[in-house]
């Protein structure tokens, strides 16, 4: 009975891996959703852990909605400090590859990557250095999907 089980799961799963497509190229997005060169859609949930003032590392969660709102959760990992949740609507810049939140509470510009968003510094620059990975938030599929369910 196992081995009928087993076969019928291999039988299952196995056309799963074997069909799955390419992932599409990189995509070059602008505001409307419109892509070139992939499927790449900007909208989504895009999670990280970035460095925070007194070395306090923070779990970032950014959602960005295709109506041009936005949601961002702070959780402080290591102090006993509130969660902080930041909504507001977001603007782009002319290129259509930064977005600006509508606060002064938070880092308010990031970079669109290929399922990326960077954080930029106060001059709205890339950040650079030994630390420029940490912050970048990546996107989460998952998420993503779950978060266009609502």
């Amino acid at each position: 009975m196992k081995k009928t089980a087993y076969a019928l799961a291999a039988c299952l799963v196995i056309p799963l891996f074997v069909s799955c497509p390419e992932p599409p190229p990189a995509a070059v997005v602008n505001q409307t959703g419109e892509t070139t060169g992939g499927e790449f859609r900007w909208d989504g949930v895009y999670t990280g852990v970035i460095p925070g003032a007194d070395g306090v590392r923070v779990r970032a969660q950014i959602v960005l909605h295709f109506d041009g709102t936005y949601e961002v959760l702070y959780r402080y990992m290591g102090k006993n400090i509130r969660n902080r949740l930041f909504t507001g609507k977001f603007t782009w810049n002319e290129e259509e590859n930064t977005v600006s939140l509508d606060t002064n509470e938070i880092p308010p510009r990031y970079l669109l990557g290929n399922k990326t968003l960077a954080q930029l510094d106060a001059g709205g620059n890339v950040i650079t250095g030994d630390q420029a990975e940490s912050y970048v938030l990546r996107k989460n599929t998952l998420l993503t999907v779950f978060s266009r369910m609502r």
